[in-house]
């Protein structure tokens, strides 16, 4: 992840500014003060009526100002301390793709960003600022394997984001018409069990229901190695072209996970080593909610995959060897 700022002099007054993407039909620039500070500038244009007030973001000051004679504004995003310009930068490239998706007006921009930074607040004030831990690192690897290589292949990379249901706390990952699919991932050196969270994990409403696991070994960071960074990325530019309209929701669900940019998930580095799929019927062994005594709440535990061998089945648009 290179660093903007880095490219830009510091100017003796006023600041040095470089426009982020030549194609963008909107001006946006990364740009320096006088005492070395990191700005990201958006000028609007004289017919886009800019909000009267922006939310206040942890560590960012924001402050809109109009251009004299020219029926412009200024919005200004300055970063407090330049230790976080990796988040920063994540927040300003989110402002960037979300109003360079097809199909936006040139009126409804400010509006995008607006609603963009209001995201931002949310995130930024919550604890969620540092890694995930590596358990919640293979557990979201896991998901976006399902969604991208499967899901995607089968009802497009639009419909796959649609379809993502873990991040906002569904009881199963991923919702595809009525087939209800848990996605689990283990390391390939632990012994084959995988943590239940909840009575509600495999049991669904819908008619047929899938536990996918996907077994990973780690790694150090080669091209061929699985990182996060990278797999976010990937996804992104993917959802971008195909499905430009769904992009700001896929950003959406990856921040709700407690994700950010950061260099550091390279250090996470792991390789697909297996996956397998398991169909959930009949005696599948689980905890049923209708089976637990009342009062009993908060229901955890481990499932061990070998006695599930004969319940391996996949639906007919999952193919596992790919």
């Amino acid at each position: 992840m290179n660093n903007p700022w880095d490219k830009i002099d510091v100017p003796v007054s006023d600041v040095h500014a470089r426009r982020v993407d030549p194609k963008h039909s909107e001006d946006f620039f990364w740009a320096r003060d006088h005492s070395g500070g990191y700005l990201f500038i958006f000028r609007s244009k004289p017919k886009q009526k800019m909000p009267d007030r922006y939310p206040a973001l942890t560590g960012i000051a924001v402050d809109s100002t109009p251009e004299p004679g020219s029926g412009r504004h200024r919005l200004i995003l300055f970063l407090r301390e330049r230790s976080d310009w990796e988040l920063f930068l994540a927040l300003c490239q989110d402002l960037v793709a979300a109003t360079k998706v097809d199909g936006i007006t040139e009126a409804a921009v400010p509006s995008v960003i607006l609603r963009r930074l209001t995201r931002w607040r949310d995130f930024l004030s919550t604890e969620r600022v540092g890694l995930l831990s590596e358990q919640e690192i293979k557990g979201l690897i896991g998901e976006l394997i399902f969604l991208s290589t499967h899901l995607a292949d089968h009802q497009g990379i639009g419909s796959a984001v649609k379809s993502w249901e873990g991040p906002n706390d569904s009881p199963q990952d991923f919702c595809v018409g009525n087939t209800a699919i848990e996605v689990k991932c283990q390391l390939g050196t632990t012994t084959s069990r995988i943590a239940i969270s909840s009575e509600q994990q495999l049991f669904s409403q819908l008619p047929f229901s899938y536990l996918y696991v996907v077994t990973l070994g780690k790694t150090e960071h080669t091209p061929e190695a699985l990182n996060l960074l990278d797999m976010v990325a990937e996804i992104r530019e993917r959802v971008s072209i195909e499905a430009p309209d769904m992009l700001e929701y896929f950003n959406d669900l990856v921040y709700e996970t407690g994700y950010r940019d950061d260099e550091r998930y390279r250090n996470f580095s792991y390789l697909l080593v297996g996956q397998k799929m398991y169909e959930i019927e009949g005696e599948f062994p689980r905890l049923r909610p209708d089976s637990i005594p009342c009062g009993v709440e908060r229901v955890r535990y481990n499932l061990d995959l070998s006695v599930c061998e004969p319940f391996i089945g996949t639906p007919d648009w999952v193919n596992l060897d790919v």
